[in-house]
């Protein structure tokens, strides 16, 4: 009878010791095996989603692959130039890739063929870069850019969050010429940024470039003025200085005069005359 209990306790031991390592295996089954193996399936997953959102792009618009007659796989654009305006000349950096979002209108007779997105940033003689955003459309081009019209729209972004806040804004259109892109702003309205500044008859050429390449055009922008300003901006009043020695004037409207003859010129005549000043 002792036998019988002792075995019959013996076999239940093994059960409650199989159960036990049963579920041991189950918990490392779930904990080790199971997430690895989502894994793989989430990669290749990922993989074939962005493969096939890359190739409708692709699709839509065969031309994000040629842009400026290079090869382009990663459907963007970026380009320097200087904007010539009849403020100044201010260097441009922009960047873009295609968009859902452009305009439906036609233009100069032809059909758009796909929208633009992206950034621009302008850099002021003062050395400070004013960030845009850009929107835009294509027009004409589908298998490249080449001859392909392009229009801009550049809005001075102020502040992205946490809500968007825009300030002005200038448009530029042209035509893409093999690598380069040269566009105007057509006489169309534009709006003064936040600091005053007003872009107005605009023109600019745009070629493949990078930020390196516009930080140091901006640079030198800055370095330019900063020199002019130091040296007092008057060269052809101090030529005249060099030249004739100045002294005491005897009337306001006098600012160099002659020492010995006694002659003088006034501050209108020193940028009004073309010919040197005639002596009295």
């Amino acid at each position: 009878m002792d036998l019988q209990v002792a075995g019959f306790q013996l076999r239940q031991r093994k059960i409650a010791v199989s159960s036990l390592s049963g579920e041991r295996n189950g918990l490392l089954t779930i904990a080790g095996r199971m997430p690895p193996r989502r894994r793989h399936r989430t990669v290749p997953r990922l993989v074939l989603v962005l493969t096939l959102i890359y190739g409708a792009m692709v699709l839509l618009n065969p031309w994000a692959i040629h842009i400026g007659g290079r090869w382009t796989p990663f459907l963007t654009w970026t380009g320097t130039g200087k904007l010539v305006t009849a403020n100044g000349t201010y260097p441009l950096l922009v960047t873009f890739s295609p968009s859902a979002h452009g305009s439906r209108l036609h233009l100069d007779g032809l059909r758009p063929t796909g929208g633009v997105s992206g950034w621009g940033w302008l850099c002021t003689p003062q050395g400070t870069t004013i960030r845009l955003r850009l929107y835009g459309t294509i027009y004409g081009g589908w298998g490249s850019t080449d001859g392909a019209l392009m229009q801009f729209r550049l809005l001075e972004r102020i502040q992205n969050f946490p809500t968007i806040q825009d300030g002005g804004y200038f448009d530029l259109f042209g035509h893409w010429h093999g690598p380069q892109l040269v566009m105007e702003d057509r006489g169309e309205w534009s709006a003064p940024f936040r600091s005053g500044l007003k872009i107005t008859h605009a023109s600019v050429a745009l070629k493949q470039g990078n930020k390196s390449e516009f930080n140091a055009a901006c640079a030198a922008t800055s370095n330019f003025r900063r020199s002019s300003r130091d040296s007092g901006a008057k060269p052809l009043e101090r030529s005249i200085e060099t030249h004739f020695g100045s002294r005491a004037c005897s009337s306001p409207e006098e600012r160099y005069c002659a020492p010995r003859t006694g002659a003088s010129i006034s501050r209108s005549s020193t940028f009004a005359m073309d010919a040197p000043a005639k002596l009295s």
